[in-house]
């Protein structure tokens, strides 16, 4: 058995180089013909994809959360149309939002990207969103790698 050794502040593994982010393709044939997501927001998911940690999939820098306006720089797009986009992927539960004081911290949706072993309570909160958007069928979804639109 291998020595496996994890950064403790970042949760990263150490002294391996091969990372890896998982995206299921079959689900953006169904995302696009069913209209759940826009091209932009597709667009921004997949440039966020590149910045989704290790075991945790937060959008994250060297093991730091990036803010808005650093996700903006690396996707070279505009801070106030980002933040807009970013708040539909969060409603859509594309993303995930965690507020801790005056930070916020987003998640990308396991079932959109993983990288490597996504930690189990990441999954719940992702399922526990989509059950509670579920009641009201007010908006599109995302349903461990399917794309779905609740009808009330």
């Amino acid at each position: 058995m291998a020595i496996v050794r994890v950064d403790t502040k970042t949760g990263e593994i150490v002294g391996r180089t091969a990372r890896f982010v998982i995206t299921p393709q079959h689900i953006w044939r169904e995302m696009v013909r069913m209209r759940v997501l826009t091209p932009v927001e597709q667009m921004v998911l997949q440039g966020l994809s590149s910045f989704v940690q290790f075991r945790t999939n937060a959008i994250a820098d060297h093991g730091r959360a990036m803010t808005v306006a650093e996700m903006a720089r690396a996707l070279d797009m505009d801070e106030a149309n980002l933040r807009r986009y970013i708040k539909s992927l969060v409603k859509k539960n594309a993303l995930g939002k965690w507020t801790s004081g005056a930070s916020d911290e987003y998640v990308m949706n396991p079932a959109l990207y993983r990288a490597g072993h996504v930690d189990p309570a990441i999954d719940l909160f992702f399922s526990q969103e989509r059950d509670k958007y579920r009641k009201t069928g007010r908006h599109p979804l995302l349903v461990h790698g399917r794309a779905t639109t609740v009808v009330p």
